[in-house]
């Protein structure tokens, strides 16, 4: 018979969280034995789990909260962290992006709210000159 931590190595090895593996395990162990579940105690770690990732949650949205403001705040022009540059609107580089997509493709850039810009290449468009 597989122990309990036998049953959670196992789970853990597959991905599966310490908490889920541990409220796994004790659910096939009191099946295996044909005991009852500590029905309060496993309600318990189900609701331990759901804080944790309530926490986890909160704290990610924070992070995406606080690089907001960052992009934001900003100049006209930043990296991001994909290797591309956002350009504001107003801007000069905004502007020199805004002309050529019109002159290449016919429409303006598409605008990113949650960036509060636009999502391009480089600072500047392929063969730009300042005027």
């Amino acid at each position: 018979m597989i122990t309990k931590a036998e049953w959670v190595k196992r789970f853990i090895e597959i991905g599966i969280s310490l908490e889920h593996a541990l409220i796994a395990a004790d659910e096939i162990e009191a099946e295996m034995s044909g005991a009852t579940v500590d029905k309060k105690a496993l309600a318990r770690r189900k609701r331990n789990q759901r804080h944790y990732q309530k926490k986890k949650a909160l704290k990610n949205e924070s992070v995406l909260k606080g690089l907001n403001e960052r992009l934001k705040t900003s100049e006209n022009v930043l990296n991001v962290l994909n290797g591309k540059y956002v350009v504001k609107q107003g801007t000069p580089q905004g502007d020199a992006w805004h002309g050529y997509y019109r002159q290449t493709k016919g429409t303006g850039l598409p605008y990113s709210k949650h960036l509060d810009g636009w999502e391009v290449p480089s600072e500047w468009p392929p063969n730009y000159r300042a005027a």
